[in-house]
């Protein structure tokens, strides 16, 4: 059997910042760790602060979320302000050059308007 070919593509998970990450922390995961692909973690506010505190609590919150996942992969976090998660993961996808975006339902349909307008696999 042969190994699957690796990604050199990031793979990009939206995060809430919820509990209901889990499952998008998992199978984004998961995919970076079978294809060798680094993993790309989202957190999308809704306006940028002033000025962002080197104790910006999303930032550390992603850190903990990254942090079982290092061992094991290669992993960047992302803060972005923009009033659309579906937009910041949008954009993030464009810019890093991201194989795959994983984003949970979340309100409003994240998972579903994503698919549309996509720039890679959803």
């Amino acid at each position: 059997m042969h190994d699957p070919p690796a990604l050199r593509d990031p793979i990009l998970a939206g995060l809430a910042l919820e509990d209901g990450d889990g499952p998008v922390l998992r199978i984004a995961g998961e995919l970076a760790r079978l294809t060798g692909a680094p993993l790309a973690l989202l957190h999308a506010r809704p306006a940028e602060p002033a000025a962002l505190a080197a104790r910006d609590p999303a930032r550390a919150a992603l850190e903990r979320a990254a942090a079982p996942l290092r061992a094991a992969i290669p992993v960047t976090l992302h803060v972005r302000a923009s009033p659309s998660p579906v937009r910041a993961l949008h954009e993030a996808a464009e810019e890093l050059g991201a194989s795959l975006v994983v984003a949970g339902g979340g309100a409003g349909g994240v998972g579903e308007r994503l698919l549309h307008a996509a720039p890679c696999a959803v």
